[in-house]
């Protein structure tokens, strides 16, 4: 999602839409397995067939397409969800310990840092040419 944000708010929109399925119908699978497993440990509830947080966003793509949404709240809520992406990456940075990639190889590190220049060029290259 955070990659989509150089393309524009429809792509941010399409990049959402495509995770939360994405996400959703993981916890699908692992709630049906679970079900059907019947491994669900005693004093646990079986897990939720739809998520609250897809039903939570539903209602929410839902009350944002019915117009009854102010403007203003509507921004406020843009710069929220730009600062809350912003220190989720922010805090995955942070529970990063160098001293965890120093043993690596050699080998491993030239080919993250090559694939990770790749990436960077290729993505890049294409904003470039395309806005």
């Amino acid at each position: 999602m955070a990659a989509a944000t150089t393309a524009g708010a429809a792509a941010v929109a399409i990049a959402t839409t495509v995770k939360l399925g994405r996400v959703s119908l993981l916890a699908l699978a692992y709630a049906a397995a679970r079900r059907r497993c019947g491994d669900v440990p005693a004093g646990e509830t079986t897990p939720a067939i739809v998520p609250w947080f897809v039903v939570g966003f539903l209602v929410a793509a839902a009350l944002r397409s019915s117009g009854l949404v102010p403007q203003a709240v509507l921004h406020g809520a843009d710069l929220a969800t730009t600062l809350l992406l912003a220190a989720a990456m922010f805090g995955l940075g942070l529970g990063m310990h160098l001293r965890s990639l120093l043993p690596v190889s050699p080998r491993v590190f030239v080919l993250a840092l090559s694939s990770t220049s790749v990436a960077a060029s290729v993505s890049l290259a294409l904003t470039v040419v395309l806005f």
